[in-house]
């Protein structure tokens, strides 16, 4: 290969590497390692997915519960490595501003409304991993 080639190609992989390694992680995944970050991102998709569907939960409190069981279902399969307790209050912040007054989120039946601040809420929580 001449030397432009090989430029190329180890321009690529830096690329990759700084892109595997989260360089352009939010403001909520420069709170956690990079493949934490990335399964979170996730994880919270999935989450506002699972909520936007009408017949899977029908309160906060069964959504609180859902999000507590995944969340330690993540954590005993050793899927996520880190701690979530740095994250906890930045994400009520999210939740609490979508849903309530800003510093807490009502205990309430999701009728459509709701449950289209608490999936918009989630979504933009993955995005800021």
């Amino acid at each position: 290969m001449n030397k432009a080639a090989v430029w190329f190609v180890v321009m690529i992989i830096a690329g990759l590497a700084l892109q595997a390694v989260g360089v352009e992680r939010g403001p909520l995944g420069r709170l956690v390692d990079a493949p934490d970050a990335a399964i979170l991102k996730q994880f919270y998709g999935d989450l506002a997915t699972v909520v936007s569907g009408r017949d899977k939960i029908e309160t906060m409190a069964q959504f609180r519960e859902v999000q507590r069981v995944a969340v330690d279902v993540l954590q005993k399969n050793g899927d996520f490595s880190g701690s979530l307790a740095t994250l906890n209050e930045p994400i009520n912040k999210i939740l609490a501003t979508a849903l309530g007054d800003g510093r807490e989120v009502p205990d309430e039946i999701l009728d459509a409304e709701t449950r289209s601040k608490l999936t918009a809420a989630l979504r933009e929580v993955s995005r800021q991993f």
